[in-house]
């Protein structure tokens, strides 16, 4: 699936590196385990062979130092733990980057740690990075598996405006001093949730999360409790996810008979709408992933690439469909994946370093060019 290898996680020597390396092998890597049958000396020569196989085959490789001895699980909440990231093509030539990892005792938390650990690095080293994990999207590969965009490309917007309005009308009910000091807008909330990313960029990943924490922040000050903050939270998601009166008229028609057709298809988005709540696309979806599952948002690399371990589906199978040219498109793009560009109302691109394999101004027309693609492919 890729060829970066996560080699091992030094200076852990408890269940704090069986944790980070768990998280990557979730997200679709490699990874070599220190078991606690493995001696010191044989683990070392067992990580040494290993080293040695994946270099020769041109593997990039990753191993992540925490200069501590103590496992992440016995660190104390809040305890910030710096680290050196190695990365290499040989084990004689690494190069190194420096991050944090701040431990909360919350294992979604360290998973957007991790997620930020590699991110940094797509960033710092691109060209190098995009070389690491790109596969060519040839048209000669068959399509298995189609991957959707949610908001603005199968969904409208209402179900956002909704949902914040619904909440704006119970939170007074719910938390009676809400308004003792002037009226609290929807504006003011979100105030709250950008000081929060500005403190901790990490919990923009889980939007739901997010706002349980803005809401529990927000009732607390109105002397409420974190159950008053959970019904409001239930309120928003409630309305946010009703999504069946919502979908676009092209996207029904079009779903069902990229079905008919055999084809996998899964949601990738940067939003936290639920599609299990909706039936007629539960029955379709056989996979929905959120950056609360990666730890990432498109154009990251790493939703795709958990597309493709939950699709079983080769990166160069598949086909990413979204209406944001730098986060579906690019993100797609930058994995080697195809993309389609919906763009219902025919703006121009305005990032043209981003080209889409095709544009589409309705999903209508998305089956035909799929069977155009494997019909090549045979």
């Amino acid at each position: 699936m890729t060829n970066l290898v996560v080699v091992d996680v030094i200076g852990d020597q408890g269940a704090g590196k069986s944790t980070i390396l768990d998280h990557f092998g979730e997200l679709g890597f490699p990874t070599l385990h220190w078991s606690k049958q493995d001696q010191p000396e044989s683990f070392a020569t067992k990580r040494q062979a290993f080293i040695e196989a994946e270099a020769a085959k041109g593997t990039w490789l990753v191993a992540i130092e925490v200069p501590s001895n103590l496992p992440l699980e016995s660190l104390p909440p809040n305890t910030t733990q710096s680290a050196i990231v190695h990365i290499a093509r040989t084990p004689e030539e690494p190069a190194k980057g420096h991050f944090s990892i701040k431990y909360h005792n919350h294992m979604p938390q360290l998973r957007r740690q991790i997620m930020s650990v590699l991110s940094s690095i797509a960033s710092h080293h691109h060209s190098t990075f995009r070389n690491w994990l790109h596969i060519q999207a040839e048209p000669n590969n068959p399509v298995k598996c189609i991957l959707f965009d949610l908001d603005f490309t199968l969904i409208t917007l209402r179900p956002i405006y909704i949902a914040y309005e619904e909440l704006m009308k119970k939170l007074p009910e719910l938390m009676p001093k809400l308004n003792e000091n002037g009226p609290f807008t929807q504006y003011d909330l979100h105030a709250l949730e950008e000081q929060a990313i500005q403190q901790d960029p990490t919990v923009s990943f889980d939007r739901t999360e997010l706002k349980r924490k803005i809401l529990t922040q927000v009732a607390h000050k109105c002397d409420s409790d974190e159950q008053t903050a959970e019904v409001a939270l239930n309120v928003f998601l409630d309305h946010r996810s009703n999504l069946g009166d919502h979908l676009f008229e092209d996207v029904m028609p079009t779903l069902q008979k990229l079905k008919e057709m055999g084809l996998t298809i899964g949601a990738v988005t940067n939003g936290n709408a639920n599609i299990w709540k909706t039936p007629k696309l539960a029955e379709i979806f056989s996979f929905s992933i959120t950056p609360a599952d990666v730890g990432a948002r498109k154009p990251d690399f790493s939703p795709f690439l958990k597309a493709s371990r939950l699709a079983e589906v080769p990166i160069k199978n598949m086909v990413m469909v979204g209406d944001d040219i730098k986060d579906d498109i690019g993100g797609a793009n930058g994995v080697g994946m195809r993309s389609v560009w919906i763009n219902r109302t025919g703006h121009q691109n305005h990032i043209p370093s981003i080209q889409p394999t095709v544009t589409l101004t309705t999903l209508l027309d998305l089956p035909a060019v799929i069977a155009e693609w494997n019909r090549k492919a045979k």
